[in-house]
């Protein structure tokens, strides 16, 4: 792979595939470039916003339907946006000792011999979808949701794109927390609700389980991000302090919970969101094991994405049925 230097002091690639003895069908990379594994935690976090509001009448089924497909498909560009501008940096192809499938990118753009045009028309294909069905619940719903999936667009752009680039310049964790906190208030307002307590609450568990997804993540890429030149939040930290975060992360979330509850935030039903507990000890435990050996840190971020997607989906239950 060529290698040049741009005035920013990031490195582009040049070659952006490397040679691939069986290269994917197309549709498999293109599919592999939204990152599938990853929507299932946005949906999560949609629902905890749709609780309170869906019901069996027509126009609120209709209205969250496109909720989560529109969310869905944001998320999708995003990921493959991120892909697309590590792949012309060359952070996903010198992350050599990645945890896959977790870490350093789909890999289309580097094994699976997708080219870089298609990957970019993917991305403006599916931003253009979310735009038009964005406009398309703003009118059905309120100016509101438009703001607030606009700014989610653009957090997910600036995240990986220069010259914001804000992964590279340790403010990708804080990223992450505030669009997923925009997931669940962006559906709550597209059914007709309003901002509130209660709301900005409900708002932090998907995006305290996230941003704890990211920071457990960028452990095990600490090396190859500190060699590309990414100064994460990690980095800057250490691995060590960055294991403490996560667990401060990971407590957070039941933290908030017994504050909700305990103040009468959230319906006692939320305490359904403790089917995840297991989970989150066990990527805790994990996590404090990765101190000493890089090993379980694969297991410390599935077991981290399983938390997350099982606290938002008991609090969506919870929140519905409370």
């Amino acid at each position: 792979m060529q290698v040049s230097v741009h005035r920013d002091g990031m490195r582009q690639a040049e070659v952006l595939t490397l040679p691939s003895d069986s290269p994917w069908p197309r549709w498999q990379a293109l599919w592999a470039l939204t990152r599938p594994g990853f929507l299932s935690v946005s949906i999560s976090a949609a629902l905890v916003g749709l609780a309170q509001h869906a019901s069996l009448q027509t126009p609120l089924l209709l209205k969250t339907a496109l909720v989560l497909v529109l969310v869905t498909l944001a998320h999708a560009a995003i990921n493959a946006w991120n892909d697309v501008h590590d792949a012309r940096s060359g952070a996903d192809a010198s992350n050599h000792g990645r945890l896959a499938p977790f870490c350093g990118g789909s890999r289309a753009l580097q094994e699976g011999g997708l080219n870089l045009s298609d990957a970019q028309r993917l991305v403006w294909v599916l931003v253009a979808l979310v735009i038009a069905g964005g406009l398309t619940l703003t009118a059905l719903s309120q100016r509101g949701v438009l703001w607030v999936g606009l700014l989610g667009l653009f957090l997910g752009w600036a995240y990986s794109a220069p010259p914001l680039a804000l992964m590279r310049r340790g403010w990708g964790e804080l990223t992450v927390a505030l669009c997923w906190s925009l997931i669940p208030i962006g559906a709550h307002l597209a059914l007709g609700g309003t901002l509130h307590v209660q709301l900005m609450l409900i708002a932090l568990g998907p995006a305290v389980g996230a941003c704890s997804i990211l920071v457990i993540a960028n452990v095990a890429d600490l090396q190859a991000d500190a060699d590309n030149g990414k100064r994460t939040l990690v980095v800057r930290l250490g691995a060590a302090r960055a294991l403490h975060g996560f667990i401060v992360l990971q407590a957070g979330l039941w933290a908030l919970l017994a504050f909700a509850v305990w103040n009468a935030h959230w319906p006692q039903l939320s305490l359904l969101t403790l089917l995840a507990l297991p989970l989150s000890l066990y990527a805790i435990r994990l996590a404090r094991q990765s101190r000493y050996q890089r090993v379980p840190l694969k297991g410390a971020i599935a077991a981290a994405i399983q938390t997350s997607l099982i606290y938002n989906l008991a609090l969506a239950i919870g929140l519905g049925l409370g």
